[in-house]
Parts: C-alpha cells; sequence; structure tokens
C-alpha cells in the first residue's frame, strides 16, 4: 500500500498535465527516468460518473499499468457526491493514491467554481475532501492548490490544513498571478514549517527546470518535495541519472519517435495523432536543421512518417529497446 510518508526525501512528482502525462508520456518517463511518484492528467468527476461518459473517460485518461506505480489519479469538480462516487471508482480500477485538483486556473474549470476557485470556498472544499475520503477508503487523498485566487490566503493555508490530506502540493503562484511571475519559493519556505508541524508531506512546484534546481529548491524551502510540470516538457529524461545519453540529436528523435509509437499504441482510434505535436518543439530543437526538420515533422500523420521525414534527412534513429518491447506486447 502506498504512503506519501515513505518516499525518501527529497522526493519527486510527475505533474497532472493536460493531454501531456497521458498514458504514453508516462511509459516513456518510466523507461527513461522514472520519478518518485507519477499522476494522471485530471478527470472531471461529473465525466466520471456519468453512465455515458465514464468508459471513454477511463480509457482517455485513467488507463496505465504496473510500470507506472505508484501512480495517483487526480480529479476534479464540485460535487462533493460525484467525488465519493469517482473515488471509489478510482480505488476500485487499482490506482495507488486520489488527488484533488484544487489549483487549475483555467477559466472554464473557474467559472464552475472548481479547481482554484475553490480557494473562495473552503466550506465547499473541505466537503470535497471528506467525501472523496469517504469513497476512496484506505487510499491517500492529497491536494493540490495554489497560495490563493487573487492574493497569498494565510485563510486558505489554514483550511488546507484542516482537510488532514494525505499530501499537500503547492503552485507557488495565484490563480491571478498564472506564470506570469517567478514562482514564490520564498513564500513556500514561510509555510513549509506550518505545514510540517502538522505531519503532512509538503511539496512545492513551479519554475523547477532541472533534476539538480529541485534538489535545490527543497534545501532552500524546506519542502518534502518537488513537483514537476513544464520542466519536462520536451525533456522526459529529467529524472534520469544518465541524462546525457539523450542530450544528441539523434537521441532526442529516437525519444520523440518512441513516444509517437507509444501514443499510437495506446490511443490509436481514440485521440487524433496531431496531440502527439505539442511535444515536438521540445524534442526538435537545440541544433543545426531542427526549425525545417521540425516542420516536416509537423506535416506527418502517425510514428511511421516520422521516422521516414528523419532518415530522410539522415539522422540515425531508432525506437527505444524498451518502448520496442511494451509495443510488442498485446
Amino acid at each position: 500500500m502506498f504512503s506519501w510518508h515513505s518516499l525518501q526525501k527529497p522526493f519527486f512528482v510527475l505533474a497532472p498535465m493536460h493531454d501531456v502525462t497521458d498514458r504514453a508520456f508516462r511509459q516513456l518517463v518510466s523507461v527513461i527516468g522514472k520519478p518518485d511518484v507519477m499522476m494522471t492528467e485530471f478527470v472531471s468527476v461529473d465525466g466520471l460518473t456519468h453512465p455515458h461518459s465514464q468508459e471513454r473517460l477511463f480509457k482517455y485518461y485513467l488507463s496505465f499499468d504496473e510500470r507506472e506505480r505508484p501512480l495517483i489519479a487526480q480529479i476534479w469538480g464540485t460535487d462533493p457526491d460525484a467525488f465519493l462516487k469517482a473515488a471509489r471508482m478510482i480505488r476500485e480500477a487499482g490506482f495507488d493514491g486520489i488527488d484533488i485538483n484544487m489549483g487549475c486556473p483555467d477559466k472554464k474549470v473557474v467559472a464552475m467554481g472548481a479547481g482554484v476557485a475553490l480557494a473562495n470556498d473552503p466550506q465547499r472544499a473541505g466537503a470535497i475532501v471528506a467525501a472523496t475520503k469517504e469513497g476512496a477508503g484506505d487510499l491517500p487523498v492529497s491536494i493540490k492548490t495554489r497560495l490563493g485566487f487573487s492574493s497569498y490566503d494565510d485563510a486558505w493555508i489554514d483550511a488546507l490544513i484542516s482537510f488532514r490530506p494525505a499530501a499537500l502540493t503547492m503552485h507557488a503562484r495565484t490563480k491571478k498571478e498564472l506564470s506570469r511571475v517567478p514562482a514564490h519559493w520564498d513564500t513556500l519556505q514561510d509555510i513549509a514549517p506550518r505545514i510540517s508541524k502538522e505531519h503532512i508531506p509538503f511539496i512545492g512546484n513551479g519554475d523547477v527546470v532541472s533534476y539538480e534546481d529541485g534538489i535545490q529548491k527543497v534545501a532552500s524551502s524546506g519542502v518534502d518535495g518537488v513537483m514537476v510540470g513544464r520542466g519536462i516538457l520536451g525533456c522526459p529524461w529529467f529524472f534520469s541519472s544518465q541524462k546525457d545519453q539523450y542530450e544528441t540529436q539523434d537521441a532526442k528523435l529516437s525519444v520523440l519517435l518512441s513516444h509517437a509509437y507509444l501514443f499510437e499504441k495506446y490511443f490509436s482510434g481514440l485521440k487524433n495523432f496531431s496531440m502527439i505535436k505539442k511535444h515536438v518543439k521540445g524534442y526538435v530543437s537545440g541544433f543545426s536543421g531542427a526549425k525545417e526538420l521540425r516542420a516536416k515533422i509537423m506535416n506527418t500523420t502517425s510514428a511511421q512518417e516520422i521516422e521516414e521525414v528523419c532518415r530522410q534527412e539522415g539522422y540515425q534513429i531508432s525506437v527505444l529497446e524498451e518502448v520496442k518491447r511494451i509495443c510488442e506486447q498485446v
């Protein structure tokens, strides 16, 4: 049974990112350099509990296998009863934990009163946590949020502590700031003793640009671990101890190709292949001819076409051996 308290400090968590941290990406990260914990993309409890959409959403967002453990399912919404039902489903599906999204700043999510809007409605937030815990049974229920809505909100921190989450992830910005200002790690340093006193694992998030930077931020802020989001885009070797081997042109393209084949394995007929292209800029950059190659790859419609384009341009690429084995499995 997974426990946040069992993790050796400092620990690293892969952030939940919409249309990024899907099964294909998580498996790629697992092969190249796995963090201590990974999270799914966030999924709506309303959709998850609706009989007409739950099967599709499970395939789209919540399919996984043993390579990805410990894996936490992240959910969002506003209805405590839906959270209870969704938590039961997630427990039955075999996940290692549940994380409640109370930090998403997306306009549509906020307009519904969900995500970071819950910072302005601590009573509902508390009811959501209680309902999720009831449905989760013995699964740990954690929270990911921000420093506040329009400004830093000390009362929100007090409320979060009172909810007694299994772990608390704090994006070190407010909703109003989005990602337009540097993350306030100095504020996390001020908060950390209060969270630590309550024996709640505290995870910092925001502007972690490298593994080494994460280690430094843990040391300077007093958090127990860091969650990595945008820093891993185009860099699935972020957590690898042998990341140098992936920094060459051919290696980057081989990782892109491996990613594309994994995407097809899990999402052919379910997701449009063009979704893989949001990763292309991260992989195809930093070397001579990258711009031109990137333009050609953006016109492809399959992993095979990506491979053909790269080979035509003279790159010596191949699918990673472990990814080949995954793709060959029925």
